[in-house]
């Protein structure tokens, strides 16, 4: 449901209930149900001035960490516990006058008994047990800043993002099935259109912070700052309605990076794959 309690009250809710039967690689059977439930809200404290606010209670059943992995050893337990979550978040936006506004949000998400291949961040591969489990803790925080001139746009936004893994800080190796730490980052889009030409310049900057961390499941390590610059031109033709030519270029002072997500680069013992160098495009497209 959607709901316009007042002119300055606006209310989204929802609720579902799942039932789920499993059958593991020995045969055992679980039988299970649960209830999921969303609540927001967006309150007008002002014309200029917003708030909202959510909470949600997921329930995610038995899920499988690997499809195709199955071990004919395997005995499973008499009870799994079904993956449930709760999550959370508060934020605001603010129209400042004159095009400028700013906006920033509060999230935290907690997943119990989710799915891995290893019970708990410190067990090897061969004590893999298909009733192993995790619980994962994120949080973090968004602040934007942008400023509208009618024919563009500029906006700066800074998030930040944590995570747990059975109370230890996450790495790519413990959170491999769950979370990957990925780093502060900081990014600036600009685009600006002439209308009397049909055309529209942009550009977007993305700076990805290092991270420096003791980690509890692989060697210590750092990954790297990089920044990565795109950009892109887009021209509607005025004469022939429907066609549109874009031209872009990524990556476009060719920075040799390895994207922050990638698997092992903070254990200093890999050599990750780097994001392919500065990249051209040339698209046309005819609607009709």
């Amino acid at each position: 449901a959607r709901l316009n309690v007042t002119d300055q009250l606006r209310v989204a809710t929802g609720a579902r209930y799942d039932f789920q039967t499993f059958e593991g690689g020995d045969g055992t059977e679980y039988d299970n149900s649960g209830l999921s439930a969303n609540v927001a809200a967006d309150f007008d404290l002002s014309d200029n001035f917003t708030i909202s606010a959510g909470a949600s209670r997921a329930w995610g059943g038995i899920a499988l960490a690997e499809s195709f992995l199955f071990d004919p050893a395997w005995t499973y337990p008499a009870e799994i516990e079904p993956v449930t979550s709760e999550n959370f978040y508060l934020g605001f936006t603010a129209a400042l006058g004159n095009g400028f506004g700013v906006n920033g949000k509060v999230f935290q998400s907690n997943i119990d008994n989710a799915r891995t291949l290893y019970g708990g961040v410190a067990t090897e591969r061969f004590g893999l047990n298909p009733g192993d489990t995790s619980d994962l803790d994120t949080e973090g925080f968004e602040l934007g800043v942008s400023y509208d001139w009618g024919a563009g746009f500029a906006r700066l936004g800074y998030a930040s993002v944590s995570a747990d893994v059975e109370g230890f800080a996450a790495d790519s190796y413990t959170g491999r099935y769950l979370t990957t730490p990925i780093g502060d980052t900081l990014v600036l889009e600009v685009a600006h259109v002439f209308d009397t030409l049909g055309l529209t310049v942009g550009a977007d900057i993305q700076h990805t912070m290092g991270q420096d961390i003791t980690y509890l499941g692989a060697p210590s390590g750092t990954t790297d700052d990089y920044t990565v610059v795109n950009a892109f031109a887009e021209y509607k033709h005025v004469n022939i309605q429907g066609l549109t030519l874009r031209a872009g270029i990524n990556n476009l002072f060719d920075e040799e990076y390895a994207e922050s997500a990638s698997y092992g680069q903070e254990f200093g013992t890999v050599t990750p794959l780097n994001e392919p160098g500065r990249t051209i495009t040339i698209k046309a497209t005819y609607e009709f």
